[in-house]
């Protein structure tokens, strides 16, 4: 019996669900279509960096320069552990005590701030991170008012540092002194887990139980009593929000959306279980998106043990070569294993 070919003519339109099409491939995995148009090129593999000494999963990194002239990369770990990298390594600076998923950190000004999620702290490096004096692991105490996950994020906007707080956004302003736990409030029963910063405006994704039946991204201007605008998403709500070439995106389960000005629509969706197991609880985590040789990469975590064979769970693109092609999504880069995980993978930062 005769068999068709369907020759793929178009690299550069990465994955493509439709498999009757001739551009694109139903999976793009590990490969690179966007350096040059045409040609598909291998990625390089991911590789371990001195994970023996990382002993909890990492939820955020920040630069932050302590000694005005050497900056390093920091990171906060979900047990409250801060870390920084030095000479190729990292080291394990200090523990701030028990936390959860929400720990955060951001440099901002003179200090590197990190939040306390268990503890409802917003905690301060102010110089050299090696003297034990220089922490003050409760600056601040934030709003209490945690309900669903104790996420704690922080973003950098129009010259202060906000930090969400449960339903409150506190806001530090520029002298590091002056402190208001609850320049914001929204509705009841919501959280902020997610922040950004998008047309001169703070925007925030919310997380609530389930006695409500939607979500929100809060659009905020910074000091109104209000929000400017309230979009209603789908549950589970946006487990991470991004700017990317000034458009905003919203990751909601196993969906990424896009927003158009006055509502948000599917930009994308992360590639489908071939068993039929649904992959609906798929996460983009707070602080697992960025920018990186202008694509944006976002890294994934596996939902369930019984979805490890059938979701690749690791960091996935998207972007194009320049304005002349069109956004695509690929899967970039597995992790570092090179082969099919015995454990969840969980991508944190």
């Amino acid at each position: 019996m005769p068999t068709a070919t369907i020759p793929i003519v178009d690299f550069s339109r990465g994955d493509n669900p439709d498999q009757t099409q001739t551009v694109g491939f139903s999976t793009m995995f590990c490969l690179d279509p966007h350096t040059t148009p045409g040609v598909l090129r291998v990625n390089n593999q991911m590789g371990n960096d001195d994970d023996a000494n990382i002993t909890g999963l990492i939820t955020a990194f920040d630069v932050y320069d302590a000694n005005g002239g050497t900056a390093r990369l920091y990171g906060v770990d979900i047990a409250g552990a801060i870390y920084y990298r030095i000479t190729n390594a990292w080291t394990q600076l200090r523990t701030t005590a028990s936390g959860q998923a929400g720990n955060y950190l951001k440099a901002f000004q003179t200090s590197l701030y990190y939040t306390r999620a268990t503890a409802g702290r917003l905690g301060r490096l102010l110089g050299d991170p090696t003297v034990a004096a220089n922490y003050n692991d409760a600056i601040q105490n934030l709003a209490a008012g945690g309900i669903v996950g104790d996420y704690y994020p922080m973003e950098v906007f129009a010259g202060s540092l906000y930090i969400g707080s449960g339903r409150y956004v506190g806001k530090l302003e520029a002298d590091e002194t002056t402190f208001t736990s609850q320049a914001l409030t929204i509705a009841k029963g919501y959280e902020i887990q997610s922040m950004t910063t998008w047309n001169d405006r703070l925007c925030m994704g919310t997380v609530s139980g389930d006695s409500t039946i939607t979500e929100y991204i809060v659009i905020w201007d910074g000091v109104s009593d209000y929000p400017e605008q309230l979009i209603e998403v789908p549950k589970p709500g946006a487990s991470a929000i991004f700017n990317f070439n000034n458009t905003l995106y919203a990751f909601i389960g196993p969906k990424v959306y896009y927003f158009t000005g006055s509502e948000f629509e599917i930009a994308f969706q992360l590639p489908k279980f071939s068993d039929g197991v649904t992959n609906d609880k798929v996460k983009v985590r707070p602080g697992a998106v960025g920018l990186f040789n202008e694509q944006m990469l976002f890294g994934t975590s596996s939902p369930s043990s019984a979805a490890l064979n059938v979701f690749k769970s690791g960091i996935y693109s998207y972007g194009s070569h320049s304005s002349d092609f069109s956004k695509v999504l690929t899967f970039a880069f597995e992790s570092s294993a090179g082969s099919t995980p015995t454990s969840l993978i969980e991508i944190g930062a």
